[in-house]
This record gives structure tokens, sequence and C-alpha cells, in this order.
């Protein structure tokens, strides 16, 4: 979905949760350990005191409050607390459980304790239905931000902004948002703008500088990079074309197809290739499933109209005949969260509304349907780049195809919507958590932290990743982005001009061909103070695009097209693949274009950078035992140091010349029936000597002084049970080194 507005509220919005009492002793105690119900009390809302027991509560339109129960409650001791009207189980959450899984949300959250709290986060957008129980149910106007025309406050009539909302800062049942305790508002900030909005094309319009500007000030801007997928190439809109700005690319939600509502939590709806749909007649020659189904289902998905019996039924029902898996079709306007507890149901099971239900029926009445929901792929209307500069656009990617939020009670309260405008708040929640992890790190520390640990996407077509074009770095990993101890710049390569011609200056006679290429510079620093960081270096293939046609004819959809040989290569890492605690290295890549793709295509190639960082052992250092990446000389020996987590019966450390021939045993390099090492100084770890010299035998009699020249470290520690004499059966690891002798 796309909002544009040339409107700016400035009204804070209070989006936490509204105040209440205490509502009894005895409802609290019989509470302690509840959960996944809502509970009615009696009397009208806001007349009952129950801040005390629970913050989860409502007091304007509901009188009651949210509960989160262990597997062990019995939901019957509810009914039975004096004061209670009634009770039922609460809505399935649909955003929580499947994507914040996969973007590391969940992990951040429960592992790291981070829910955006502190942090501010500015919509501009169609406004936000701030009465909405899961947005804080409050409405709130700061002196410091006078209201301005056109209104008093940004209610939202339209409903984007409040979808939009909840995916940031939802407080559940129904939608828990990715930064649950951000403050979030429709008004000026300083921290973090989230803008699901655009259009144009150019980093020069007008939107675009003023989002620069405000990159320029500190302000973490996050933009919709644009949903004219459907349009090819050079489809990414403004301001999200901004120098500094956060574009956002949308992947589908692998759980929900169409406007459906996950109803088996541990059996999500993930089917990568089509299978057939097939309308269901039951025993009683009805279509609701309720009944015994003769039908032959094995291997195809169940279509199933809703009602006269439980959705636990019909879904045990079209197992037991063979489904893979069950569409539930509403039997009235507008959607529902159903719920499946039955514990023998291993097939998913989903609802999709009236409306597709019925289009649903009408195409299986006029021939064969086949049903096809692919694990996180690209959303088709997500829009590509480059951007009319060719810079790289999206940045990043985030979910935004099918995402359930919260929407306007006036109408309906819930939605499932679609666009890179839900994607881009997805971004702001994670952006959220960042800053509240790091709130002294720079708006391009969070920008690159936020692109270099995401996860590339992969075409199931073609078995190779997608371009960075359409998916920018890949899915937001905020887990892993938090937690990083390395820093890239630049986050992103725009190669652009490229040159044509032998590259024997840089891999001497290896290259047969002539291909084209770049050399790019990569900054990488190790933000551990302590300990050096070693670099492995590979490259992944992505698709490469072009919109013509090998006819010349032009189509907007671009045409894929891939080579499987290596892309990308690093000389420098070679002789030296380690930096230092807190150190900066500089190093040069030199990227060729895939090999038989025509320059006549006018083909866009692309791929990934893999910088896979390590940290402790094993490490070489100097007599002082410091950690060294100087060369080894005659007045200048190095220590091996490595470290055993469990016993090997045979550990060996030798030296391998540049032509893969090896030289000897290094001194201390073979040691039989070793011990795990311990953490007392005198166990800490092994060594053994670097200085030029090599034993031809295990037992260290026959001395052999190498010439100089680069050399490497092989350490290969048998594992438990393992056979000495099938080299499978080490654990190895290599380390490169220069001997100056």
């Amino acid at each position: 979905m796309k909002f544009t507005s040339s409107i700016l509220l400035l009204t804070f919005v209070c989006l936490s949760q509204p105040s209440a009492h205490a509502a009894g002793v005895d409802i609290q105690a019989a509470i302690q350990k509840a959960g996944s119900y809502i509970v009615e009390l009696d009397g009208t809302p806001g007349n009952t005191n129950i801040q005390a027991i629970t913050n989860s509560h409502f007091t304007e339109l509901f009188n009651g409050f949210t509960l989160h129960a262990n597997k062990d409650f019995d939901p019957i001791q509810i009914a039975s607390i004096p004061g209670v009207k009634r009770y039922q189980a609460s809505p399935t959450n649909i955003t929580y459980p499947y994507l914040h899984h996969a973007t590391g949300v969940d992990a951040v959250v429960q592992n790291l304790g981070f829910t955006g709290k502190g942090v501010k986060i500015g919509v501009v957008d169609s406004g936000v239905d701030f009465n909405h129980p899961e947005l804080g149910n409050c409405w709130k106007t700061l002196a410091a931000f006078p209201v301005v025309k056109p209104g008093p406050h940004p209610m939202d009539c339209m409903g984007h902004g409040t979808h939009v909302a909840g995916i940031i800062a939802g407080q559940g049942p129904q939608v828990i948002g990715v930064a649950q305790d951000a403050t979030m508002g429709m008004y000026r900030v300083r921290d973090i703008i989230s803008l699901s909005l655009g259009g144009g094309g150019w980093p020069e319009d007008p939107t675009s500088v003023a989002c620069s500007n405000m990159v320029k000030k500190g302000i973490i801007v996050v933009v919709a990079n644009g949903n004219d997928g459907d349009a090819g190439l050079f489809t990414a809109g403004s301001p999200g074309l901004g120098h500094g700005v956060i574009s956002v690319g949308s992947v589908d939600n692998w759980n929900i197809t169409g406007m459906p509502l996950m109803c088996k939590r541990d059996f999500p709806f993930v089917f990568e290739n089509n299978v057939p749909l097939v309308t269901v007649v039951d025993s009683a020659n009805s279509k609701l499933g309720c009944a015994t189904i003769s039908q032959d289902l094995k291997g195809k998905v169940a279509l199933i109209q809703r009602g006269n019996c439980t959705f636990n039924e019909k879904a045990a029902n079209a197992q037991a005949a063979g489904a893979a898996g069950v569409i539930v079709y509403n039997n009235a306007p507008g959607m529902m969260s159903p719920s499946v507890t039955d514990p023998s149901v291993t097939i998913p099971v989903v609802i999709i509304t009236q409306e597709d239900g019925a289009y649903a029926v009408s195409a299986l009445a006029s021939g064969n349907v086949t049903v096809k929901a692919p694990k996180s792929n690209m959303s088709d209307f997500s829009s590509y780049g480059p951007s009319p500069e060719l810079d790289i656009a999206p940045i990043v990617s985030a979910p935004g195809g099918n995402i359930y939020s919260t929407y306007p009670l006036k109408l309906g309260g819930y939605i499932s919507m679609s666009g890179t405008s839900m994607a881009t708040p997805y971004i702001s929640g994670t952006a959220a958590l960042f800053k509240q992890a790091h709130p002294k790190y720079s708006v391009d520390q969070l920008r690159q932290a936020l692109s270099t640990t995401a996860k590339p996407r992969s075409d199931k077509t073609t078995g190779k990743n997608i371009h960075p074009y359409w998916s920018g770095s890949g899915l937001v990993n905020i887990f892993d982005a938090i937690n990083s101890r390395v820093e890239f710049s630049p986050s992103a390569l725009a190669l652009n001009n490229t040159m044509s011609g032998p590259l024997s200056s840089v891999f001497g006679s290896m290259m047969g061909y002539f291909p084209r290429w770049s050399v790019r510079r990569v900054s990488i620093k190790n933000t551990d103070p302590h300990k050096a960081a070693r670099i492995s270096f590979s490259n992944s293939v992505a698709d490469s695009l072009t919109p013509w046609a090998a006819d010349g004819t032009f189509n907007p959809k671009p045409r894929t097209g891939w080579s499987t040989m290596p892309q990308a290569y690093a000389p420098e890492l070679h002789s030296n693949n380690l930096v230092g605690p807190g150190q900066t290295r500089n190093i040069a890549v030199v990227i060729t274009a895939p090999y038989g793709l025509k320059d006549s295509e006018r083909w866009f190639y692309g791929g990934f950078l893999n910088f896979t960082m390590s940290w402790g052992f094993p490490l070489l250092a100097d007599a002082s035992g410091n950690v060294t990446t100087a060369p080894v000389t005659e007045k200048t020996p190095q220590v091996f140091n490595f470290r055993l987590e469990l016993p090997s019966r045979l550990v060996s450390i030798t030296l391998q010349d540049s032509k893969k021939k090896t030289m000897g045993y290094l001194p201390g390099g073979y040691l039989e029936y070793v011990s795990r090492n311990l953490q007392t100084p005198e166990t800490f770890m092994y060594s053994a000597v670097v200085n030029g010299t090599v034993f031809k035998d295990t037992l260290m009699t026959q001395r052999v002084k190498v010439p100089a020249g680069q050399y490497q470290i092989n350490l290969n520690a048998l594992r438990p049970l393992g056979n000495p004499k099938n080299p499978k059966d080490y654990q190895a690891w290599t380390f490169t080194c220069d001997l100056h002798l």
C-alpha cells in the first residue's frame, strides 16, 4: 500500500497502556500463572480497578483484561473467581511467532531484553486510531509540539497509518509489534522517522533531499522502496532514494497467503511447489467437512466452508482423508481468528475471507486450481532498483506481504495488508531495538549494521541469490545486527563503470579469459577491544537481471541469467587474514562479471561478499603474547596458540607451501592423547613455534630449514572415536603466514 501526503502532523500520540487500579485480591491470586485468555468483568468499562494485577487491561470499550497462561493452567479456574462475567480463549497472535522468529526480533526480546523502550519513532502517515486497545487506547499532546492544521488530532479515517503503527509497536494480544515499548507519535522527532509513502524516482527529488538532510542531522529515516515491482527495474521511489536513507523492500509472509490467518502455529502453511486445491464434499453431502470425508485427499489442500462444527473437527476429518493442508473460507463477511488446538492435527490450517473463498470455489468449478505458498520469497509488488544514478535500492528487506495488524476500530479493528508500507515500519521497529541497544551509534553505523547482517534471499527457480536490486542485502536479522562485533564500510558496492581486459596485474596468468572487472575497497573494523578477529572470505552469486530479451525487445519484467563461476576475490587476505583488537583493515576486492552474459543484452549483475569473522584461538602471537600480523623472521619467531574444548587422540600442526606441499611438523606440532584445555593459566592453551624450522618425523629428530615464502599452517585434531587414517575424521583449521628468513 502507498500513502502520499505533504502534511506533517506534529501532535504527540501516547501509545502506552491506559491507567487503572486494583480489582481484587481473589482475581490476583488466581491469575498468577494464567494467559492467552480474555476475561470480562462485571460492571461498566472504567469502573473496575485492576491495575495492581495486570497491565493488559481495557477501560473504555471493554471491562476486562487479558491473561497469558502456561500449559498447566486450567481455564475453569477463571469462571469461579468473583466478579468474572465470562472468559474466552484469546485469538492467536498472528505476527509474533513467525515473522519475529525469522528476523531475530524474538531472540532480541527474549534473550537481550530490548523492546524499544525510550526510543521515539515518528510516523508520517494517514494518522492513527489512538483508541485502539493494542495501541495504548490513549491520546496525549505535548505543549512542546503544537497541534497544526488540518485538525486537532491525528485520528485515522483511512486505516493505513493504524496498520503501520501496529507493526511497529502493537502490544497484543492479537498483534505484537517489533518494538512494543517504543514511544510512537505523529510529530517531529530526533530518533527515527518511518515513511510508508513515496513517488517519483530521483535522489534529487525534494522529498529525497529533505530526507537526506534529516539523515545528516542524525535522524534515522526509514522509507518504503515502492510497490511497482511489476514494472521492473528502476522503479524504486522517492524519498527512499535519499542518501543515507534506509530504503526497504518487501518479503512475503510465508505463513499467510491471500488474507488468511494462521490457525496451527507449529505447522506453517508452506508449499514450495504447486499443490492441487480440492473442494471437500463429506459423507453428509456437505462442503462443511464436519462428517467423514471419503475423498482421496493425499497430497492435496482441502477447501472447506466454515460453520456447523469446530475447526478441530474439520481439520481432523481432512487429515484422515490424507490432506496436506486445509483452507477454511469464512461464511460471513470479514475475518476472524480461528484456533486448532487438537494435538493430533499435524497439517497446516488457515482461514480466508468469504469473498476469497467464493473466488476459489468458482475457479474450481471452471477447472483445476493449485496452491503455492513458498517460504519467505520477495513480494512480486516490491519495487526494483537501481536508482537512476545506479545506486543500490532497496538497502534491506522485511516482512511486508500479507501482514496482519491493527486497523481503525470503526473499520473492524484488524486487517491483513500488503506493501513495502508494511515492511517499512518493521524496519523502523528493528531500528528502535538497535537504538536501545546501542544509543551512541550513528545513523550510518545503524544502517550498515542492518544491511551487513541481513540474510540474502534465494531464488527458488534458479537456486541463486536474489539480486540486490530487488532484495537489497536480504531479510533483516536484528539479533545479529545488535550482537555484531565488526563494522563494514561501505555496506553496498555500486560498480557502475567496469574495466574490460586481462587481470594479470592481480592474478598473474590464472585467468583464462578477459572479463569485465572492477576493484573496490572494503573497510573492516574489529570492534572487540580485546580479541583479534580472523577474516574468512567468500562470495555468493546472485541472479543477473536485464529488461531486454535476447532479440533486443524490451520487457518490463526482468529476465534472469547467472553463472556459477566465482565473481569476487580478496587477494590481500591470502597473505594476512587477521585484524587486531579495535583495529581497521582496508581490503581490496576484485569483482568480475559472470562469464557468458552478452554485453548487448545489457545485464545488471551482482551478488554478495561474505566475510565470516572468528575471534579467539587459534592465533599467532609474538614472544610477549601479543597478537601480531607481522611476518616471521630469524629475530622475530612467533608462537601458534590453540585451545581444545574436547580431548583429542591426535593433534598435528604442519607447514604447507604455496604448492600445497607439506614441509613438516612445527616444533611442538605433534601431540598424542591430548587433554582438553582448562581455564587455569598453565592449562589455558597449547602452543607450537613458528621460526622457519620444521621436523619430518613425529619424534622431532629430523630437522629441516624451510626457505622464505608464504606458508599455510594446518591444524588437525582427531575427533572422538575417529579413525586416525581417515582425513574426514579430523577437525581442520588453516592459517596463512609469511616467513622472511
